[in-house]
């Protein structure tokens, strides 16, 4: 919750500054979440928390022999520690009752004073009931405007950023390496713990073969980086785009983390990402395949998810070749905008299984702007042999399931038949839904002896023949 304070507060601060705040360093976490046991800590860290049991056993030991025996019905058995208790007790409910009205109110920051206001006055009287086992506790009012004093001059630090945390971009020469990713375990184990087998230990062999940690060492990268950190910084957007770490590794041995939501649609954002999805070095940690070598790979696996049809499997070294040649022309001259449109054409459901010659599989997605390796495909005469192809289908039926709020009511759906063959083929050719709304219909191709699904948005702009179909389905 003081995380998540700070987050509110300080524009910028991470989920999470340090490995310390991952649970699996920590025994306990092992045992709540049956975890098995690895060899991720030396012996010496469980000694360590071994004597500290022991201390804190006879440290209490001692507690309970020497305390006063009136205090026994007492909530607090030492009055030294009555200030600890109520100050401790009132911070810990103020961010409760913040983190709750910021969590529920979607993070709007006047809910949020409202619920560290609530939650403190709440924890300050509640504390001072138990300590004096009265709720005559009103004219204890002094000590909440002291503790309300102490904050408000903390909070409205921390708020101006007098330690200079919010506006703080390294230099680019002082800069190692930047980490521009999405898992903050990945960097931990990856980089500060130096500790990457972790990562497959957890997430399965083969991780890094579909899940490159992306750092970027290069001078213009680095820049790049803390140019869009600037841009960040003066925009202070939040709630808009996806969550992002900054992680700078200093020359000095020292990190900077920070956190951001970046929108890759988003036009100002966008000249900030540009230069550095487009660079070489980006493209070569997002996209594995670019670094095959035809040498080390022993067979090419095509396949569609969308058919029944058996893939298509390529051993041979001239097709080796000419495709990871053809794999990394079409990575390299990806544009910006072929990354981020979302919108990866009737193709993105064809994938390439490469397996190289240690058994290890890197798996990849066929872009709307590999046109020239589709070509190859069909001229290769492969593409037919796997893929889906519009003379494959026999129909597509349009379904609707209405929403019914008696939960014992069974759902019918609606359903509207097409079989006219332009249709058929601007369905097949229309992107996919990726936000399910009431808007969202599915589209089920009847394909010999399967089918295959598909969501779409009836906003989607297509033909008026094909807004008559989905008209037809709403009036059902």
């Amino acid at each position: 919750m003081v995380k998540f304070s700070l987050a509110q507060l300080l524009y910028g601060f991470a989920d999470a500054t340090n490995s310390l705040f991952i649970e699996d360093n920590h025994p306990l976490f092992w045992l709540l979440n049956g975890t098995s046991l690895r060899d991720l800590h030396t012996v010496g860290y469980f000694m360590t928390y071994i004597l500290a049991a022991v201390m804190f056993l006879v440290l209490g030991w001692f507690v309970y022999k020497y305390r006063k025996l009136e205090t026994a019905g007492d909530i607090i058995v030492f009055p030294v520690l009555y200030p600890v208790f109520k100050y401790g007790l009132t911070f810990c409910i103020m961010l409760v009752g913040g983190t709750y009205f910021c969590g529920v109110s979607r993070q709007s920051f006047p809910l949020l004073m409202f619920g560290y206001i609530l939650g403190s006055v709440l924890g300050y009287f509640v504390a001072e009931i138990l300590i004096h086992k009265s709720f005559k506790v009103l004219h204890f009012y002094k000590g909440y405007l002291c503790y309300s004093a102490v904050i408000l001059i903390l909070f409205g630090g921390i708020s101006l950023d007098v330690f200079g945390f919010v506006n703080r971009v390294p230099n680019p020469e002082e800069v190692n390496k930047v980490y521009f990713g999405y898992n903050f375990e990945e960097w931990v184990y990856y980089e500060k713990e130096k500790n990457p087998d972790y990562l497959e230990s957890r997430y399965g062999k083969g991780y890094f073969a579909n899940n490159q940690p992306l750092f970027l060492e290069s001078k213009e990268n680095i820049a790049g980086i803390t140019e869009l950190q600037r841009h960040l910084i003066k925009e202070r957007k939040k709630g808009e785009g996806q969550s992002r770490y900054i992680i700078y590794s200093l020359k000095n041995g020292g990190y900077i983390i920070r956190q951001y939501n970046i929108n890759e649609t988003d036009q100002n954002d966008a000249a900030s990402l540009k230069p550095i999805y487009e660079s070489v070095e980006y493209k070569k940690s997002r996209f594995p395949a670019i670094a095959l070598r035809p040498d080390d790979i022993k067979l090419i696996t095509l396949n569609d998810n969308r058919s029944s049809k058996r893939p298509v499997i390529l051993t041979g070294e001239t097709d080796i070749q000419e495709l990871t040649e053809l794999l990394e022309n079409e990575i390299i001259k990806m544009s910006y905008e072929d990354m981020v449109s979302g919108k990866s054409g009737k193709d993105q459901y064809i994938r390439i299984s490469v397996i190289d010659n240690k058994d290890k599989e890197t798996n990849i997605q066929i872009q709307r702007s590999f046109t020239s390796l589709i070509k190859w495909l069909k001229n290769k005469g492969y593409y037919d042999r796997f893929a889906l192809l519009l003379d494959d289908i026999e129909s597509v039926e349009l379904e609707k399931a209405d929403r019914i709020s008696n939960s014992k009511q069974a759902v019918i759906p609606k359903r509207v038949e097409i079989k006219e063959r332009e249709v058929i083929e601007e369905l097949f050719n229309v992107d996919p839904s990726t936000d399910y709304n009431s808007n969202t219909i599915t589209v089920r191709f009847n394909i010999r002896n399967s089918s295959w699904e598909k969501q779409v948005n009836i906003d989607t702009a297509v033909s008026a023949r094909l807004k008559g179909y989905f008209g037809e389905l709403a009036n059902n």
